[in-house]
């Protein structure tokens, strides 16, 4: 059996409240996409303040036009900038919560795929961080 590799993806965050969090671009999202595949990265992480922060078709181009994928579409920025949490005692909260994540996986999916997956990740500077992965055999696969 042939061993898989992992493909290297990294992160992009166009959120200015997430400053000194664990990404490796800041601010501008073609540049990002550039940079990326010209050190060898297979795809990047958009870290968005919300899904209308990112045209979808311009994201399609920069992926296209730098031969990557998307490998994850950030959501924590529902907490770090909209101070929503899905772990809230506040009903309405979580509702808000809710919406905004579902707005980011029907963002990613309309960027790269139509199935998305959610992972959770924590970070010591936030309580909790989401990551919305796009799962297709036309996106980004992390072993092939």
């Amino acid at each position: 059996m042939k061993k898989q590799m992992i493909k290297p993806a990294v992160a992009i965050s166009l959120v200015n409240e997430a400053r000194g969090g664990p990404f490796v671009f800041w601010d501008d999202l073609a540049a990002g996409c550039q940079r990326a595949a010209e050190l060898g990265y297979d795809a990047v992480e958009v870290f968005a303040p919300g899904p209308d922060a990112v045209d979808s078709g311009e994201l399609k181009s920069f992926l296209e036009e730098n031969r990557s994928g998307l490998a994850a579409m950030g959501t924590g920025a529902g907490m770090v900038k909209h101070g929503l949490t899905l772990t809230s005692t506040d009903a309405d909260q979580r509702a808000r919560a809710i919406a905004f994540v579902q707005s980011m996986i029907d963002f990613g999916a309309s960027a790269t795929s139509r199935k998305v997956s959610i992972t959770k990740a924590t970070s010591p500077r936030w309580k909790f961080h989401s990551t919305i992965m796009p799962r297709s055999p036309r996106c980004w696969n992390p072993t092939s």
